[in-house]
């Protein structure tokens, strides 16, 4: 970057903004993910009974609340991130500016709204960066195992294998946000 750019934009907010933007990005694509499943799941296919099979029927419920739980999830994380921290956040960010004096003032605001934003987006935190790196995983193994698999065929190994895979991370996702985030609070 050019002299006066290069002041405010440095390599350090470049990686800021690249931690909250991927973070952003990543919940997006999540949720289109999971948004994607939902209306292949509303298909005939996944609707048809499957004959011999009495447990099918209780697994693909199981599934299809998942996949609702783990959307609403998402969405909730989301909504969050961008209604609830980015917004108040930038509008506070907006009114320093306007009373701003000296460039020294300036850079400090900015890297506090960066900070602010990352720290209340749960960035900083490497218990919590754990578990959103989850979220690739739910994604990645979904994009593996969900193709391949076809509702009138039972393909047992690979359909028991996501759905424990998925519940784990579920589990890990709540345990860090009930158990452990509190008790590292204390």
């Amino acid at each position: 970057m050019k002299f006066p750019l290069s002041l405010v934009i440095s390599r350090k907010t470049i990686l800021r903004y690249q931690l909250l933007f991927r973070f952003l990005l990543h919940l997006k694509h999540v949720e289109q993910s999971l948004s994607s499943m939902w209306i292949e799941q509303k298909t005939s296919a996944w609707r048809r009974p499957v004959p011999n099979h009495p447990d099918f029927d209780r697994w693909r419920l199981r599934v299809f609340l998942l996949r609702a739980r783990m959307l609403s999830f998402i969405q909730q994380i989301l909504a969050f991130a961008t209604f609830e921290v980015l917004e108040p956040n930038w509008r506070a960010l907006e009114a320093k500016l306007a009373k701003v004096t000296t460039v020294d003032q300036l850079l400090r605001d900015h890297v506090d709204f960066l900070d602010t934003c990352l720290k209340e987006c749960m960035l900083t935190s490497s218990k919590l960066l754990r578990v959103s790196s989850s979220y690739n995983e739910i994604d990645c193994r979904s994009r593996h195992l969900l193709p391949n698999w076809k509702p009138g065929i039972l393909s047992a190994d690979r359909n028991v294998l996501y759905v424990r895979f998925v519940h784990v991370i579920f589990h890990q996702i709540s345990e860090s946000r009930f158990g452990g985030v509190r008790n590292s609070q204390r």
